[in-house]
């Protein structure tokens, strides 16, 4: 789809494709039938998430300068309750 110099282009394409799925799925996952409904489509989602983050490697342990947020690896020290001590 883009010459192998246009990496602008790639990296707009990719930063929209990132956009659209946090956006559509917050989506998919609220737009539940119930709260449990809800909670199910998010185990979904969270475990097809955790395969992808698998493939281009953000699962722990983190490199340095980032954080182990309940496995994934983020630049941002992570909200507590998903916090890990250990790697």
């Amino acid at each position: 789809m883009y010459e192998s110099y246009d990496m602008p282009a790639a990296y707009m394409r990719l930063r929209t494709l990132l956009d659209a799925l946090t956006v559509n799925t917050l989506r998919y996952c609220l737009d539940g039938k119930d709260a449990d409904d809800v909670v199910q489509r998010m185990k979904g989602v969270e475990a097809d998430l955790m395969n992808m983050i698998e493939i281009v490697g953000g699962a722990s342990p983190c490199a340095d300068g980032y954080f182990n947020c309940g496995g994934v690896c983020v630049p941002y020290a992570c909200f507590e309750k998903y916090a890990r001590s250990a790697e």
